[in-house]
């Protein structure tokens, strides 16, 4: 058994995916491209982690790390559904949570969060 914590970046906003099935490659498609955007509004500060079940077979991807949720302990912990995500911030909360994987509400909550943040330091 592994904790989530160990696959965190330490100081990273990290990007976490679940997929437990993906007939035509599209929920994998969609995780990719939401790490693409993640890291391009965070730049270094930005880190991901996909979550599959083996059914998925996914290979090894340069742009983040993927594991096998072999067991179902990663899905029975977080009650994990097909296509979820999650943003993990760097002090370990759970700052996002959506039911499926789109780069375009990542971003927009990401830059919500951002807005509020520049409004409070005024």
């Amino acid at each position: 058994m592994q904790r989530l914590a160990d696959h965190l970046g330490r100081g990273r906003h990290t990007l976490v995916g679940y997929i437990d099935d993906d007939a035509g490659g599209a929920r994998v498609a969609a995780f990719d491209a939401a790490v693409d955007a993640w890291r391009a509004a965070l730049g270094m500060a930005a880190g991901a982690v996909l979550f599959v079940s083996p059914s998925v077979g996914r290979a090894a991807s340069e742009a983040y790390r993927t594991l096998s949720d072999v067991d179902g302990e990663f899905a029975a912990a977080l009650g994990a559904r097909n296509g979820m995500a999650w943003v993990v911030r760097p002090d370990g909360h759970i700052g996002y949570r959506s039911a499926s994987c789109e780069a375009h509400a990542l971003v927009a909550w990401l830059d919500n969060v951002r807005g509020r943040a520049a409004q409070r330091a005024r």
